[in-house]
């Protein structure tokens, strides 16, 4: 099934067959709502849009998912630094993770069984175009 195709069953108020098993708790999430006030609130942060794969009742499935994306310098000796200069990690902060200090990006992407170099980012003013171009929080799609 298309995006246009889930899209369409959404707007129709119809579930996709794709999803007719998965319990209701686990349908109608707000990551992209909450991932894009996420980076309101933290503007020197980035917006993430990744298609990740589910565990536990969505075992498998793949869907689009948001998260906030931020990056922080490693603890290193001077002369380390000096030498190589700061080194730097990206940090994922998902609400459904808890949104405290964040986790590292290699193991959400390890988690979420998805490549990290296929994530799209957004930093707050591409987000802000973004918004203004679509109406939505997203998902905007590739290259849009």
């Amino acid at each position: 099934m298309t995006a246009f195709d889930r899209a369409w069953c959404l707007l129709k108020d119809e579930e996709p067959d794709e999803w007719a098993d998965v319990p209701d708790e686990n349908k109608g999430g707000t990551c992209y709502k909450d991932a894009f006030l996420s980076v309101l609130s933290n503007p020197e942060h980035k917006l993430a849009h990744a298609v990740v794969s589910g565990t536990g009742p969505l075992e498998g499935r793949q869907y689009d998912h948001a998260f906030r994306v931020s990056e922080i310098e490693l603890p290193a000796p001077q002369e380390h630094i000096d030498r190589f200069g700061p080194q730097m990690i990206q940090m994922v902060h998902d609400p459904n993770w808890g949104d405290g200090d964040g986790v590292p990006l290699a193991l959400y992407a390890w988690k979420g069984r998805f490549d990290p170099n296929t994530i799209q980012y957004y930093t707050h003013q591409e987000m802000m175009e973004q918004y203004e171009k679509h109406g939505h929080v997203g998902p905007w799609g590739d290259g849009e």
